[in-house]
């Protein structure tokens, strides 16, 4: 994060939270426990309200979007539709998830949790 917004967080006292991950095209790059590690912070009781992003604002956030629906127990085609609201290439036409990013979100399971 730029020092502008690190500055700014501070001062309204707003925790910064970021979390370099690469940018994908053909594999997804975040581990099962990264995306739990990520999912954690954003359904912590005390979190809200929440600002995610990446810096492509697709894949990246888009990946863990889809999984934190399935962690609510939407329809992975629900899910899918929310997904491709957001993820345009500059034009009006919405992709669906790339077939890497909706195995991984088929793959995934929350980590149980413990206590």
């Amino acid at each position: 994060p730029s020092a502008d917004l690190v500055r700014w967080c501070e001062e309204e006292g707003i925790a910064l939270h970021a979390e370099v991950v690469a940018p994908f095209r053909e594999e997804v790059v975040l581990s099962h426990e990264k995306v739990n590690a990520l999912l954690s912070r954003l359904v912590a009781l005390d979190a809200g309200p929440v600002y995610l992003h990446c810096l492509d604002g697709v894949c990246v956030t888009g990946t863990v979007v889809l999984c934190l629906r399935k962690l609510q127990r939407w329809a992975a085609t629900a899910a899918a539709a929310e997904y491709s609201r957001f993820a345009r290439d500059g034009g009006d036409v919405p992709h669906l998830p790339p077939s890497h990013v909706s195995r991984f979100v088929s793959a995934w399971r929350p980590e149980p949790r413990r206590g």
